[in-house]
């Protein structure tokens, strides 16, 4: 982006221009809570960057806080010091009004993980065809919801048992390979598939929307599925579960991360397991996936130490450690 001599651009202006050079699934979490704040200045006559100064901003999150929670608030914060520093990298403003505003990092959230079974259980769970086979290529691929609607027939190469997908974080195509199970589960929805469109083009997503009338279901090859997230939260409210407001895809992936990641350590080493699982995750950073997966070298060192095992009746018939003298 370049501001033009003369040119004073508004926080709105500057929010769409921001906007389209954010990644489109970034941009959909951050939009809400920076329109948010657009909107609050310019009813208080703020309308233009300049005018938003470190009392603006912190009287903006003192509100803030009496309405959003913790974690809410600790994620727009991070958002607005992103769309600031934009704004001092286009040189739009000196100086940055967020730096004032300290948050008290919040607890984590105890995120729900599946086990295999109960992917498994999802998975038969499913309602349509189109929706088993979502769950299926995220329980089996741990792909996210971006990467499953932007799938098309052609990137389904059976006869080698690849899949290519499209990674939008990282901009790259993985091959993947299909294992058994996702082969099985891909074989039957392309029957069903071409059964219902006989044309099928490559081109046609691989996962299209559809529309259910009277029992009877209308494929749109040319237009993805929406929302996969529901479809997951659908499945689960099948399974029985009452509370899915916070689940979707994410939770397929961090449940088959983990499964991978313990299946993988137990037949090659701690190292390898971590390489597998940031590859399947299309991580760049270790750290990333260490905390994704819950998994930390300290933590399974403890763990092992401790786990099913004497812990002071053990020690106590130890030999006893002789003081050092000094």
């Amino acid at each position: 982006m370049s501001i033009h001599v003369g040119e004073s651009p508004t926080l709105a202006t500057l929010y769409t221009r921001y906007g389209c050079e954010r990644e489109r699934n970034t941009w959909s979490g951050e939009a809400p809570g920076l329109y948010q704040f657009i909107t609050w200045a310019g009813e208080r006559g703020i309308a233009y960057p300049h005018q938003v100064t470190p009392a603006v901003m912190e009287l903006y999150w003192r509100e803030a806080k009496g309405r959003l929670a913790e974690s809410t608030v600790h994620t727009r914060i991070s958002q607005m010091r992103s769309f600031w520093g934009w704004l001092r990298a286009h040189k739009v403003v000196a100086d940055d009004p967020m730096l004032t505003i300290r948050v008290r990092k919040p607890m984590p959230v105890q995120r729900e993980r599946l086990d295999a079974d109960e992917l498994l259980q999802l998975i038969e769970s499913a309602e349509f065809a189109q929706h088993r086979v979502v769950i299926a290529l995220a329980a089996n691929l741990a792909l996210r919801g971006s990467e499953i609607t932007d799938l098309r027939v052609r990137d389904l190469n059976t006869a080698e048992r690849m899949l290519t997908v499209r990674v939008h974080k990282t901009r790259e195509l993985d091959h993947m390979p299909i294992n058994d199970d996702l082969f099985v589960e891909l074989e039957r929805w392309m029957d069903v598939y071409r059964e219902a469109v006989p044309y099928l083009e490559r081109s046609a997503y691989l996962a299209p929307s559809q529309h259910y009338n009277q029992g009877k279901i209308t494929y749109r090859p040319t237009t993805p599925i929406a929302e996969p997230y529901s479809i997951v939260q659908r499945s689960l409210e099948r399974m029985g579960w009452r509370t899915t407001k916070q689940e979707g895809v994410h939770t397929i992936r961090r449940s088959v991360a983990r499964i991978a990641f313990d299946a993988m350590e137990a037949e090659t080493s701690f190292d390898d397991a971590l390489l597998g699982t940031m590859r399947l995750l299309h991580h760049d950073k270790a750290e990333t996936t260490l905390r994704y997966i819950g998994v930390d070298r300290q933590t399974l060192a403890r763990d092992r130490f401790l786990r099913g095992r004497p812990f002071l009746s053990r020690l106590a018939e130890a030999p006893k450690l002789r003081a050092i003298s000094a």
